[in-house]
């Protein structure tokens, strides 16, 4: 008995003596190693650095259980309340991916959460290997060495292989085609080995450390309690956090208040499942249509009837619009489309399949025509475009860079409310390559459409990668793809730059750090997160056992290709399924609301019903067309997310979700008009 007493006294005056920061890593309270206040790396749109926000870094152990190991830095933003006597509990926000970056995309309004800052602060932070946090990457010489061969690879490889993968293709043949993706399209093959190269091991950048990174971060900041708030993989992390407080109920960690999770995406799933997502909620609109009186009366049995549309036109494929022949496949990957892209349109699927039921094609046509990039033409404006001018187009005959820089800053003051805030893009500029790229980053950051914004860091990106694009000519092709006002302006600098300052706008457009700005989502950590995280899911030979058995395999058609990559990316990485996340149901008695959405193509809304089920203290909505993170596309959503920030232990009203129910076409409406894009 005293050997053991004498024992614990001697581990207890060695917990004693060790420093702070080692005693916490060893135990159940993560912190940082270090931290420091600095100036925000991305673009701030409205914020006012050190007014409505600031940003800073904490480091923490690469690896967790050993805090000796190499630091890593994890960035976060902390924007502030517009109230004057904001509430002491902020929101914290976990993005999804994994490998987003919620701080490069500041000012997307599909990430724009400022409805919380009317009562409190709310906290962003990019997680372990994104754009700010230790981002995970290498050189596109490295990635893609050879961009033309990698071109010509794909090419040929597509032209043997013009159909996606299907359940009735073998895994070698699924292997095959992801590693030809691997090597040629992603470059990740080459980036892979070159981290190995650098010491970086993969295995580390996992759920599990994401969690402790996100307790060490809520440590620094010190404030009194945090509400939770994750979207799609960032409700694993947010329910894997609460679990974490579950594990050690004693441990004195930062305060939790309450979780809201919305695009659910829990642990306890089948990864294999995941590649049901997508169907089950196209399924689900037929369902809707089916439990709506006038839907149900009018489309019968709708559901069943696409189900057997699929069968025949596989069988007795028929002429149509942009495609030779129309096939059960061709109308799979059409209804993709506008699930991606149009879902206002879902509300016209039960009259399609009505419509080609009978031959007739008029539906069709308008989906063929959005396929192609139509877009639903406005309403009629008489708004003289030419008042809303930015820009007058520069003189490529002034000479001095002062004199031109000050003639645009004139010109600008004079214009409308946008282009005031040109005015000081192009006043804060001292070269012709810092005039161009801040025009020209002003014009991305200020795209209000997620899909223009990522059309055109797309094709940054894809410059940024082809040393041989990057000359005179490759900058007008840039600038010509742009609003003629804009475009004027920028082919104007380009054609006054010499050929050094063509290349200083390049060496800085294929910089890792441009890079990282522009990108929202890592594709190695993406892949790197999945493989740790669900390891034992990602055989692809289990996961075509279970897709075999699906009864509409066509549906899977467009979510077979990223699980062959994913299960061939976790071997090429040398993921070794020692870092999984705890496959147990997260039973927490913390407040929660479980946000889902009938119109989801990611992550299922029988998820989220699994997650609601073990939380003992939880509500549950689904909202009505409604797509991927309800509270991006819909302002009741915000609300209801904003009353249960108020008041977690009160149910919210929930009228407004009502008023959301689609009101579905009948045969007799007018379809959209879509004009040519």
């Amino acid at each position: 008995m005293y050997t053991k007493l004498l024992t614990f006294i001697i581990i207890a005056l060695a917990l004693i003596t060790m420093p702070g920061t080692t005693q916490a890593q060893g135990g159940a309270i993560p912190q940082a190693l270090s931290s420091e206040a600095i100036p925000c790396p991305m673009p701030l749109y409205d914020e006012v650095e050190g007014e409505t926000i600031e940003c800073g870094q904490i480091t923490v152990p690469t690896v967790w259980d050993d805090p000796s190991s190499a630091p890593l830095t994890i960035t976060y933003a902390r924007l502030f309340s517009y109230s004057e006597s904001p509430i002491a509990d902020p929101v914290i926000y976990f993005v999804g991916g994994p490998g987003g970056s919620v701080l490069a995309s500041l000012g997307d309004p599909h990430f724009d959460f400022n409805f919380v800052r009317s009562t409190r602060d709310l906290i962003l932070w990019d997680q372990r290997g994104t754009s700010f946090s230790s981002l995970l990457s290498c050189p596109t010489e490295i990635a893609i060495p050879d961009p033309d061969a990698s071109d010509a690879a794909m090419a040929e490889f597509y032209g043997a292989n013009p159909q996606p993968l299907s359940v009735e293709n073998s895994v070698e043949e699924a292997m095959e085609f992801a590693n030809v993706r691997m090597t040629n399209e992603t470059g990740e093959a080459n980036c892979i080995a070159e981290l190995q190269r650098q010491g970086i091991d993969l295995n580390n950048y996992n759920t599990n450390n994401t969690v402790r990174d996100a307790i060490a971060l809520m440590d620094h900041l010190d404030y009194p309690e945090y509400n939770l708030f994750g979207i799609s993989y960032g409700t694993l992390v947010a329910l894997q956090i609460a679990k974490y407080y579950d594990d050690y109920p004693n441990a004195n960690l930062p305060a939790l208040r309450s979780m809201l999770i919305d695009g659910v995406y829990p642990a306890n799933i089948d990864y294999a499942t995941a590649a049901y997502a997508w169907p089950r909620e196209v399924r689900l609109v037929f369902e809707d249509c089916e439990a709506d009186p006038i839907c149900g009366e009018t489309y019968p049995n709708i559901g069943q009837r696409f189900v057997d549309l699929i069968a025949e036109l596989d069988e007795n494929p028929v002429p149509a619009p942009i495609v030779e022949e129309l096939d059960g496949v061709s109308l799979v990957i059409l209804i993709n489309k506008q699930m991606l892209e149009h879902i206002e349109m879902l509300v016209y699927l039960p009259r399609l399949i009505a419509e080609l039921e009978k031959g007739e094609t008029a539906t069709l046509e308008v989906f063929a025509d959005l396929f192609i990039g139509g877009t639903v033409a406005p309403p009629h404006t008489d708004v003289d475009i030419s008042e809303m001018t930015i820009l007058d187009p520069l003189t490529s005959e002034s000479s001095a860079i002062a004199d031109e820089l000050r003639s645009m800053a004139e010109r600008l003051e004079n214009a409308s409310s946008v282009g005031t805030s040109l005015t000081e893009v192009a006043a804060g500029a001292e070269t012709l390559p810092e005039l161009y790229l801040n025009l020209l980053n002003h014009h991305v950051d200020m795209q209000a459409d997620w899909h223009a914004r990522s059309a055109l860091q797309e094709i940054l990106i894809q410059y940024a990668r082809r040393p041989i694009t990057q000359n005179r000519q490759g900058l007008i092709n840039i600038s010509s793809g742009l609003p003629n006002v804009l475009s004027g302006e920028l082919i104007s600098i380009v054609n006054q730059m010499s050929d050094d300052e063509i290349a200083d706008v390049f060496d800085i457009i294929a910089s890792t750090a441009y890079i990282s700005r522009e990108v929202q989502f890592n594709g190695i950590t993406t892949s790197t997160v999945n493989c740790n995280d669900r390891y034992s899911d990602l055989d692809y030979a289990r996961m075509l056992e279970v897709w075999r058995t699906y009864d509409v395999p066509y549906l899977l058609i467009q979510r077979l290709d990223p699980n062959a990559y994913l299960s061939l990316f976790c071997s090429v990485a040398g993921i070794d399924g020692s870092n999984q996340v705890s496959k147990d149901p997260v039973v927490t008695d913390l407040p929660s609301m479980v946000f889902t959405s009938s119109l989801d193509h990611q992550t299922a809304v029988a998820w989220g019903e699994i997650a609601h089920e073990s939380l003992a203290n939880s509500d549950y909505i689904r909202f009505p067309m409604s797509d991927h993170g309800a509270v991006r596309y819909s302002n009741c959503a915000r609300d209801i997310a904003n009353a249960f920030f108020a008041y977690p232990e009160v149910a919210p009203n929930r009228n407004c979700v009502e008023n959301l129910r689609p009101d579905f076409s009948m045969p007799e409406d007018e379809l959209p008009v879509v004009s040519a894009n």
